[in-house]
């Protein structure tokens, strides 16, 4: 899931099956991406997910925020 489609409103979640997600940024370079991945991700803690790890890969670009989904209480 891209972060930009949870700051536009498009992401939905209902159905998906698994317990991990990577949140993908791809805006900017060095920070200002690591830091899109890290909004998305906090945009989906209320929602039952928890973030797990954060990656940034400097060839592509690209910051990954991977999150799993808590088990219900």
């Amino acid at each position: 899931m891209t972060a930009q489609a949870l700051f536009e409103g498009r992401a939905d979640l209902n159905g998906y099956p698994f317990h991990l997600l990577g949140v993908v940024s791809q805006r900017g370079t060095g920070m200002e991406n690591l830091s899109a991945a890290l909004a998305g991700a906090e945009m989906l803690l209320p929602y039952g997910w928890e973030l797990v790890n954060v990656a940034e890969f400097t060839n592509s670009n690209h910051a990954c925020a991977v999150m799993r989904r808590r088990k219900p209480a």
